[in-house]
């Protein structure tokens, strides 16, 4: 199935084509007011639904705690494998 997209990048909204003939004009976006179609009848098109994922702002914050955790966890394991090695130089 194809959509129509809401030409708004912070919106793109997207709509069925089968919701729209070939001969819409001047439609807008039922969600932000953008254009949906022209004064040309030209739209934006995709195949996919979810055009653009949204990512908010405490989703951004909690990828950036999770990957800290992970180079924590990396940095915690370097530095015991460079214990180990310190200690064979040792002996």
């Amino acid at each position: 199935m194809g959509y129509l997209v809401c030409q708004k990048s912070k919106c793109q909204q997207t709509y069925p084509i089968k919701d729209f003939s070939k001969d819409s004009r001047d439609v807008a976006c039922e969600k932000c007011g953008g254009v949906l179609i022209d004064k040309d009848g030209r739209a934006n098109m995709s195949q996919n639904a979810t055009v653009i994922p949204v990512i908010t702002a405490e989703e951004l914050e909690v990828q950036r705690l999770e990957k800290i955790k992970r180079k924590h966890k990396e940095l915690a394991a370097l530095e015991r494998e460079i214990q180990v090695l310190e200690d064979d130089e040792e002996n």
